[in-house]
């Protein structure tokens, strides 16, 4: 596991009352972008 990984904590908000803020939504895209490169890079 990647310090990157071992860093980055996943949060499950309930709902409506408990939304995304912007931080934790961009968080979010950059781990999706970063394991998308890793992907692509395996393929």
């Amino acid at each position: 596991m990647t310090d990157a990984a071992r860093d980055f904590e996943i949060r499950m908000p309930t709902g409506t009352d408990d939304p995304l803020s912007d931080a934790e939504i961009q968080q979010y895209r950059r781990e999706i972008d970063r394991l998308d490169r890793i992907i692509l890079d395996a393929v």
